[in-house]
């Protein structure tokens, strides 16, 4: 009898400490879960023929595989939602922070500015490519307030010099073309069909690390004869390194169209030409972090949406045509520059 009381004392203790547990889930799985029981009912009525999954859920994940690599990093970077039926997906909204600091031999770095960014993006599809069609903000903002900057003091050159304007990132758009022209014997010769896998390491059991290690040397958007205050170099010399830091149970989840994911995003690059840094050495080194925002625009921080609403309400939402060239923050400096001369403004 007393060893049938210590059992079910035992089994009592068992199940509260589950349901204590349970109890705890984060908000965000809570988010996810509802995403899923929502696919899974939208799902419920439809027939085996109208389910269309590019890989086979029956099986692992093989990362290996361009095909599959390809199909759930397209999940990872963006929502795949209604691009079977309409060949355009919903978008999705990464956010990021973080800080920026001076990089110069022999002198100590500097915190310089803050940031606060984010990316909208869609996917589209044709026979031959995955489109991902994006804008980009990045908010400079005050190192120890946190407020979006209008102006400031650049405390590189010298004291007494007077406040420089500030120029926001306003990248629109920001495209990109992957090829995916997937032959009916891919499955024999796989090299036949043109499809890219994204570089990827296995962090233990239950995490993945997609990334992209850029390296970019090109010539310059602006030029020194033209704007000898403002571009240290008539050659454009940077980094950029993405993370994109995933559990494998949602990579193998077929349900997930958009899958939860937080980023590290890490810039070495030239001053930024609104510094009025002219030829001087060095380079700025930007340390980011953020996640994918699974409530859209809506989600993000307050003072981000409505700066964004006030002056350039068009980031609010993914583009919805491909389009080319890509804005970049050299690109749009001479626009605004530009603009200024001609008297129209920004």
């Amino acid at each position: 009898m007393l060893k049938q009381k210590l059992l079910y004392s035992l089994f009592i203790i068992l199940i509260t400490t589950i349901s204590f547990f349970s109890c705890q889930t984060k908000k965000s799985e809570i988010s996810q879960n509802s995403e899923s029981d929502r696919i899974k009912n939208s799902l419920k009525d439809k027939s085996d023929d109208e389910i269309v999954l590019d890989s086979d859920p029956t099986t692992e994940i093989n990362l290996k595989d361009n095909k599959q690599n390809f199909e759930a990093f397209m999940k990872i970077r963006s929502s795949i939602e209604g691009l079977q039926t309409s060949n355009q997906a919903e978008e999705s909204i990464y956010y990021w922070e973080g800080s920026i600091y001076s990089f110069i031999s022999g002198e100590r770095s500097k915190k310089l500015m803050g940031m606060k960014g984010f990316s909208v993006s869609r996917w589209i599809k044709t026979d031959s490519s995955r489109q991902l069609m994006t804008r980009e903000v990045a908010l400079y903002t005050d190192p120890k307030t946190g407020e979006i900057l209008e102006k400031m003091k650049n405390p590189l050159l010298d004291e007494k010099n007077d406040s420089v304007e500030v120029i926001h990132v306003w990248n629109n758009p920001v495209n990109q073309r992957f090829p995916f022209n997937i032959k009916e014997n891919y499955d024999q010769k796989p090299k036949e069909s043109s499809v890219y896998g994204i570089p990827y390491s296995e962090l233990g059991q239950d995490m993945v690390c997609f990334y992209a290690d850029i390296f970019l040397t090109y010539p310059s958007l602006i030029t020194r004869k033209e704007f000898p205050n403002n571009v240290q170099s008539d050659l454009y010399q940077g980094a950029e390194l993405f993370q994109f830091f995933v559990k494998k149970d949602d990579l193998e989840n077929p349900m997930l169209t958009d899958i939860p994911a937080t980023i590290s995003w890490t810039r070495i690059g030239q001053w930024l030409p609104f510094m009025n840094m002219s030829d001087r050495q060095g380079y700025l080194v930007y340390q980011c972090r953020g996640y994918k925002i699974l409530e859209g625009f809506e989600g993000l921080p307050q003072d981000v949406k409505d700066y964004v609403r006030a002056k350039q309400p068009v980031f609010e939402h993914a583009p919805t045509e491909y389009s080319q060239p890509n804005e970049t923050s050299w690109s749009y400096f001479k626009k605004v520059r530009r603009g200024e001369e001609m008297g129209v403004g920004k």
